[in-house]
């Protein structure tokens, strides 16, 4: 109970009447008003001055406070003090002194605003003066402590080893107890104790070292059962921290005892043990509790700075920027948004500037991405336009594939510089697709000159029609499924060869929608030894390496094998397939079949059959009609639909007669033929 007579913590022993009496009114005030408001009040009752007259001097009061003499004068160049020299003001933020007056207030009316404070607010009240220390801490205000810690809700039962003021600092505050940094949210229950990560691994206070435990005591193993431990529980290691003081004073208190003393005195200390740990549940339930209601009042808080937020954009225009989702998690995500403080006028003065900024760019974003909307469902449309048409070109002049149409123009232009709000169709792209021949004439060239000048780079002819002129990828990324030779005029079909590039420019690199062009990069030219191979087998074939075409070398239909080879199989190739092979193997010769070898040439034709393989349900050769030169016909189904829907030609009849093999894609016809 607090005392009956009115007490003073300093000073002199009679009281100044009006003292009293505005002490007295504060205190009537203060019982007054709500519950609710009775801590924020009798906080301000702490710290407000007593007299009216320094309310005419707040701003006097304000500048003696905030500047205080540095009583060591400046020094002189060489270390020496200047003696001579004024004294510098050393500026201190916040009000000094403002709990002066506290010493003249009675002891009934402190203890009665004591009484409406929280324990933390004990605990930081008596850590601001030796004089407001001494009286919390006395015995004789223990029931101060008491009434705030009932005054508590859901709190576990007390704790009997601990008194109000430790009990209150190990719940409440948020300090280590060793080192005193903040912000420490995980206690020691066990131990009573509050400790960061670094004090609790220094291992003075708790340990993880057994084999220390070990040295202190024989009786080690019964000894650990009963002492105070925290578990630490990682991803890949739990650790096991012990409280050396408990520990030490266990195997003091345990080190003369003979071992029937002993046995019964570790089951008395189990049986406390038990009942700390069942206490301390209570509590790590209750600080789980605790955390998570924090939490949950920070996200309301966090939720309602967002939509006061929200309301103020859309009063300044930005209604419909906020409709998108990627601006809202934009905004969300922003660190003057993700903030559990009310928003008031004066912080969103501040933060204004910068959001409406945020939400600028957010506009520009939702821009760049319909474009690129339109801008992918006009290159789609105009690929499917493209595929049949480009089916129909003739395989002797290969033509870019569907994927570099659209960087090709006049189609760039009419995808890029059409407003995005307009839907392109096949009508607006029709007059376009009228020049699709020239197009794909022009890039022919482009690419043609390229060609041109990796055979000149070499010292090799230019004329890109010989048969000696072939080309292989360096590109490191495909090696493996790369052919071994690739051929004029269908390597621009080879993968390797094909860029990817974005429809944006320099001036809007936000257009991320990609098509292919042509890129000669990883083409290079055979060379060496390897060329005269060739040569030799252009000579097999009765032409001069000098002038044969591809088209000559086709006309001859010469077929080779293996120079070396007895075996009941034997690998049969065209012209392509032979150099290829000796590509591949360049220790292996191969020889052109004559009537002199055991393999007659009827075998042959038997191997290369077309009849079959067009009659095949498997997907093989690319094959391609002689009617309308459509290609890609790999299916049997596919040039069954093809003859029916577009020559009228009715199921059934010889495949042979209307399509041949296709050469783009360079394939080379090896066989095995048996005897």
């Amino acid at each position: 109970m607090p005392p009956r007579r009115s007490q003073r913590i300093s000073g002199s022993t009679k009281a100044k009447s009006s003292t009293a009496r505005s002490a007295s009114g504060k205190n009537k005030a203060i019982i007054a008003q709500p519950a609710n408001k009775r801590r924020k009040l009798a906080l301000t009752a702490l710290t407000l001055p007593d007299d009216s007259e320094d309310e005419d001097t707040e701003e006097e009061d304000v500048d003696d406070s905030d500047a205080e003499k540095d009583v060591t004068p400046p020094t002189k160049q060489g270390g020496q003090r200047d003696t001579t020299a004024p004294a510098r003001k050393r500026y201190v933020k916040g009000k000094r002194g403002i709990l002066q007056k506290i010493t003249d207030t009675p002891l009934d009316v402190l203890f009665e605003i004591f009484s409406y404070l929280e324990p933390l607010d004990l605990l930081r009240l008596g850590r601001t003066i030796k004089d407001l220390r001494a009286l919390l801490m006395s015995k004789s205000s223990a029931f101060v402590w008491e009434r705030a810690r009932l005054a508590m809700k859901n709190l576990p039962p007390f704790l009997d080893d601990l008194t109000e003021p430790q009990y209150a600092n190990l719940l409440f505050d948020s300090s280590c107890h060793e080192c005193g940094k903040h912000t420490i949210n995980t206690v020691q229950w066990e131990a009573r104790l509050r400790l960061c990560k670094h004090c609790l691994q220094d291992g003075s206070i708790m340990t993880a070292d057994e084999d220390y435990l070990v040295d202190l005591s024989s009786r080690y193993r019964d000894l650990m059962l009963v002492t105070p431990k925290y578990i630490l529980t990682g991803q890949r290691l739990t650790l096991i921290y012990f409280h050396l003081p408990a520990y030490r004073r266990l195997a003091e208190e345990c080190s003369s005892m003979n071992d029937q003393s002993f046995q019964v005195w570790i089951s008395n200390k189990g049986g406390e043990y038990s009942a700390l740990v069942q206490g301390c549940r209570a509590y790590q339930r209750w600080s789980s509790l605790k955390k998570y209601g924090r939490n949950s009042e920070l996200r309301s808080l966090r939720r309602e700075r967002m939509t006061s937020i929200i309301h103020r954009l859309e009063a300044d225009g930005w209604s419909d920027e906020l409709r998108d989702f990627d601006t809202l998690m934009t905004l969300e995500k922003h660190k003057l948004v993700r903030q559990s403080k009310a928003l008031t006028e004066r912080i969103w003065t501040n933060i204004c500037p910068t959001l409406t900024k945020v939400v600028s760019d957010a506009r520009t974003a939702i821009l760049t991405r319909k474009i690129n909307t339109a801008i992918s469902r006009r290159v789609a449309s105009l690929q499917e336009l493209c595929k049949p048409l480009l089916a129909k070109m003739s395989e002797r002049e290969a033509s870019p594939s569907a994927s570099m149409i659209p960087r090709l123009e006049p189609f760039f232009s009419l995808i890029k510089n059409t407003p995005f709000e307009l839907d392109i169709t096949t009508a607006d792209f029709s007059e376009a697709l009228e020049s699709l021949p020239d197009t794909c004439a022009l890039w022919r060239r482009q690419r043609d000159a390229d060609l041109k000048k990796i055979l000149l780079k070499n010292d090799h002819s230019d004329n890109l029609a010989l048969a000696m002129n072939t080309f292989t990828c360096k590109s490191s990324s495909c090696l493996a499924l790369c052919p071994p030779l690739l051929h004029y005029p269908h390597l621009a079909s080879h993968p390797c060869f094909v860029g990817n590039v974005k429809m944006g420019d320099k001036a809007n690199t936000g257009l991320n929608t990609s098509v292919n062009v042509w890129d000669p990069q990883s083409i290079t030219t055979v060379t060496g030894r390897l060329r005269e191979d060739f040569e030799d087998i252009i000579r097999m074939c009765g032409l001069d390496p000098a002038v044969a075409t591809a088209e000559d070398m086709d006309a001859v239909q010469a077929f080779f094998i293996e120079a070396e080879g007895a075996c009941s199989r034997v690998r049969v190739m065209d012209w392509r397939g032979a150099m290829g092979y000796v590509k591949e193997h360049p220790a292996t010769r191969v020889k052109r079949v004559s009537d002199a070898h055991l393999i007659s040439r009827a075998q042959i034709l038997n191997a290369f059959d077309l009849a079959a393989e067009l009659n095949s349900e498997f997907r093989t050769e690319s094959f391609v009609c002689v009617h309308c030169d459509m290609t890609d016909l790999s299916s049997r189904d596919a040039r069954e639909w093809h003859l029916i829907s577009g020559h009228n030609i009715p199921r059934g009849t010889d495949p042979a007669n209307h399509f041949r093999r296709s050469l783009k894609y360079g394939y080379t016809f090896t066989k095995h033929v048996g005897f």
